[in-house]
């Protein structure tokens, strides 16, 4: 094989350690060496000033379009304060000792509970029991502990009221509220009601009571006391078959119906 002349070896040695130019760029390179361009800064302030511009950019981003991450968060309650009773447990007409006994239970353990939020809960619970205890009996006592019980509620819970505002928003229903205003078509089925020995003195005294609820309050808050007067007004009819109860249940239901046209009553609840 004929050998190649020195000179042209001498010359591929000096290609392969030629400046080269590399293509779509304007950068000289050196065989195997990192362009000049790229070279990162070697102080520590360029770094610095690289991070606060990337860290200003994120925050002015974030609050443009998520002003509500740097909005400061109100601290979670989670230690109760010392305890005191929202009403006066010797005042409370129990309607039943099983009653006395939860009642008073969970207001023992309300008091030894250090969280903030099972402490509401077991005091949640009693107010929904005194209420059951007003709406039960429109007693005015109820509803004088009831609005001390409402008050102390509002103000050592006043996060979880404000979710719940619905079972602090209830209405007054004992005569001391004021004057009971009846429709004409009520006083006569009262009337009747009260004389009709068929049936149940209890039932009969609870009828009652909501239609002087229903008298106590606007038109659009009373319909749920007449529409809970009927249903026990109707389950007397069809268990005594009495024919005055069954006209004075049907006068009921024709008044509903005509006062209230929006509402309708189920099938199982027409005689």
């Amino acid at each position: 094989m004929p050998k190649l002349p020195e000179n042209r070896k001498e010359r591929e040695f000096e290609l392969l350690n030629k400046d080269s130019w590399n293509r779509g760029s304007l950068v000289k390179q050196k065989p195997f060496h990192r362009p000049r361009n790229l070279k990162l800064p070697k102080k520590p302030i360029g770094i610095l000033l690289v991070a606060v511009i990337v860290l200003g950019g994120l925050y002015i981003f974030v609050q443009k379009y998520y002003p509500d991450l740097l909005k400061p968060k109100a601290p979670i309650q989670t230690e109760a304060k010392d305890f005191e009773y929202p009403v006066d447990i010797n005042k409370i007409s129990y309607p039943s000792d099983v009653l006395k006994e939860k009642f008073l239970a969970n207001f023992k353990s309300a008091s030894l509970e250090k969280d903030s939020d099972k402490r509401y809960k077991l005091l949640e619970e009693n107010f929904i029991m005194l209420r059951g205890f007003y709406t039960a009996s429109s007693g005015y006592d109820y509803r004088v502990q009831l609005e001390a019980f409402t008050d102390y509620m509002k103000k050592n819970f006043p996060k979880q009221v404000e979710i719940n505002k619905n079972l602090y928003n209830y209405l007054c229903i004992d005569k001391q509220c004021g004057e009971v205003k009846s429709p004409n078509e009520i006083v006569t089925i009262a009337a009747e009601i009260a004389k009709e020995d068929a049936i149940n003195s209890q039932v009969k005294e609870a009828v009652l009571r909501n239609f002087d609820a229903a008298g106590l309050n606007e038109k659009d808050q009373s319909a749920n006391f007449y529409l809970s007067a009927y249903s026990m007004l109707i389950s007397e009819a069809r268990r005594t078959k009495d024919a005055d109860v069954k006209v004075t249940t049907t006068k009921l239901y024709d008044f509903i119906v005509k006062s209230f046209p929006d509402i309708k009553i189920p099938d199982d609840l027409k005689l």
